[in-house]
């Protein structure tokens, strides 16, 4: 089990690279062959803009708080394989990380 310290929660929790706008990251995705989507809201807005991760990483959760539905819907009909993982806050487990 890797733990995040408590020294780096506040740092990792300020957004990284550049923030983009669901047009702009269209664009930047448009001609990308390998795309790998992080987080539920990111994941749902390619897949309804017909791009398709080759790989995605998605908790069913935005903002803290439950998916709607409809998100849950798009989320769970995506991609042909599936792997679940528990994974405590703040952590990687074994199993993550394997």
């Amino acid at each position: 089990m890797r733990v995040l310290p408590n020294n780096l929660r506040d740092f990792l929790k300020e957004p990284m690279g550049q923030l983009v706008n669901e047009k702009k990251l269209l664009n930047l995705l448009k001609n990308e062959k390998y795309i790998v989507s992080i987080g539920d809201l990111v994941t749902y807005t390619i897949l309804k803009n017909d791009i398709e991760p080759i790989f995605c990483v998605v908790d069913f959760r935005t903002q803290r708080g439950d998916c709607s539905a409809e998100i849950k819907s798009a989320l769970r009909s995506f991609g042909k394989t599936r792997k679940v993982i528990h994974n405590p806050a703040a952590s990687l487990s074994d199993e993550l990380w394997d």
